[in-house]
This record gives C-alpha cells, structure tokens and sequence, in this order.
C-alpha cells in the first residue's frame, strides 16, 4: 500500500519545483536534507499541481456562459445614449475607444438597446463668425465672376 506524502514535503517539493529544473536534482536535494521520496513519487506530486492550476484556469474562463450580453449593461446602455444624444455626436469609433469597447458592441446597442438605425455621418467644418462675415461680403462679386455657363452646373451642384 502507498504511504500518503505529509503536506509539508508537498509544499518542499512545490517550492523547489520552481528552482530546480528536474525531478532528480529535487530528489537530490531532499535527500541531501534527510527525507527520502522516490523519483516517481516527485513526478506525481509535480503533476498533479499541474492539473490542478489548469482545472482552476478552465473554471476561470467557463464564468461567462455563452450567449449572454455581459458587456451590454445598463449602465453601457445608458452612457452611449448619453454621448449620442448631442447636438454634434460622436462617431462610433470615437464612442467604442472613449468607452474601451469595440464598435460592434457600439452598434449592437444602438441598434437592439436604444432602437436607432445607422447613418453615415457627414462631417463639415465649422465656421468660426469672422470666416462667415467673409463669405457673405465676398459673395455677391463671385456669384458676378460667374459667367452663364458656369452658374447653372454650380447652383445645380449646390442644390443637389
């Protein structure tokens, strides 16, 4: 019959596992300090911390059952439809690096959680008032530059 390791030269044995780089230097080194275990023995204990660290690893990562919205929380939820409810709003690039999110989970709410469809959006640059105040001084004498060909292919454009 096999007589059972005491936890303590479990533990030596767990300790030296990390400095000695094989079975027979730990044997070695117990023996030296006047406990005798065999090489096989040495082997088992070693494998079995093995198995045990990856049985707590497989345990870890099967939390999370599948199929259900983790990241989507309410309070995700209620951020995004904070940031897009702005008069200039965001992109969902702009919204998934803010938020450390990917942009399909971006778009997965916007789309199931909060009802929205998705539009491009057009960006534009904003006019400070001086550049305004310019435009309508210096209007009247480029539309007077313009001859009677150039004009309706402009307004054309324009209206489009």
């Amino acid at each position: 019959m096999v007589r059972e390791i005491s936890s303590e030269i479990r533990g030596r044995i767990f300790e030296l596992y990390h400095f000695l780089p094989s079975s027979r230097k730990i044997q070695k080194y117990l023996a030296e300090k006047g406990i005798s275990v065999s090489y096989r023995t040495i082997l088992r204990v070693i494998k079995s911390k093995k198995e045990e660290d990856i049985s707590s690893k497989t345990e870890m990562k099967n939390v999370n059952k599948r199929g259900l919205p983790f990241i989507r929380s309410d309070d995700l939820i209620k951020t995004i439809a904070k940031s897009i409810d702005t008069p200039n709003p965001p992109t969902q690039h702009e919204i998934s690096c803010k938020l450390g999110i990917s942009t399909g989970i971006v778009l997965r709410v916007l789309k199931k959680d909060l009802g929205l469809t998705y539009h491009k959006k057009v960006t534009t640059h904003v006019l400070i008032p001086k550049q305004a105040q310019q435009r309508l001084n210096r209007g009247p004498h480029f539309l007077r530059c313009l001859n009677r060909r150039k004009l309706p292919v402009i307004v054309s454009i324009d209206e489009t």
